[in-house]
């Protein structure tokens, strides 16, 4: 039976990172995904605390940069057999997430829930280091709460290892994964669509490089036989 699957991702290039092998499993499998990037992913690095602009100033001044970050995720998502519409942006200030009441952040994940009303969910772990990263999952989690009847929507956590593995205060022990997912069939497409992250290209032995993310792939597969895989931890 096909699957309405829903990924958010506090920027672009974490839904590749942290599942998009998966991602693609899914489309071969005839899963509807659909993915959901929180903040824009390009704001933070001109962003400078003597010299503040308005959220208004500041998309005006880098709204080039930020398009081109977001043709990469429509081209990304393709690779991995996701149409341009199944993916949105809420454009909110990058690494700026708290600045917004957690409620609205709540309230733009329900509001997708109720569009959508999908049966999995992909988003990040909720000790990451990173503070986009830890809020939206705390937006999703609460979002999609057990109803009271006791129904609820699996939610997995995936790593984006420049940052996960330095959780505080639990340091490289904090994500231990659960549950792996096989991608060995799609790692070429996972591949693909990092690549074409150009904004975001790393060289190894960068966290965010092919060969980094491969190896790890290698190494989350292979205590259960697998050749490449993806972790999660269920909520």
């Amino acid at each position: 039976m096909k699957k309405k699957i829903l990924v958010v991702a506090a920027h672009p290039d974490d839904e590749v990172i942290g599942c998009g092998g998966t991602i693609a499993l899914h489309r071969q499998k005839g899963d509807e995904v659909y993915i959901v990037h929180m903040a824009e992913g390009v704001t933070s690095r001109y962003y400078d605390p003597d010299h503040r602009q308005t959220r208004e100033e500041e998309l005006r001044a880098h709204a080039k940069a930020i398009e081109h970050r977001a043709q990469e995720s429509y081209q990304a998502a393709l690779a991995l057999g996701v149409a341009q519409d199944h993916v949105f942006h809420l454009t909110l200030a990058d690494q700026r997430l708290d600045q917004y009441p957690l409620l609205d952040l709540i309230k733009h994940i329900e509001r997708i829930k109720a569009r959508l009303d999908p049966q999995m969910i992909y988003t990040h772990f909720g000790e990451d280091l990173n503070l986009d990263h830890r809020l939206t999952c705390q937006a999703v989690a609460t979002a999609f709460r057990p109803k009271v009847d006791g129904s609820r929507v699996p939610i997995l956590c995936f790593e984006v290892p420049e940052t996960t593995g330095l959780s505080i205060p639990k340091g490289e022990e904090a994500f231990i994964p659960d549950h792996v997912q096989d991608i060995s069939a799609t790692m070429r497409k996972k591949k693909k669509a990092l690549e074409i992250y150009e904004s975001e290209r790393c060289e190894y032995p960068h966290p965010r490089s092919w060969e980094f993310l491969k190896k790890l792939a290698a190494q989350r597969g292979m205590p259960q036989g697998i050749g490449f895989a993806e972790a999660f931890i269920k909520l």
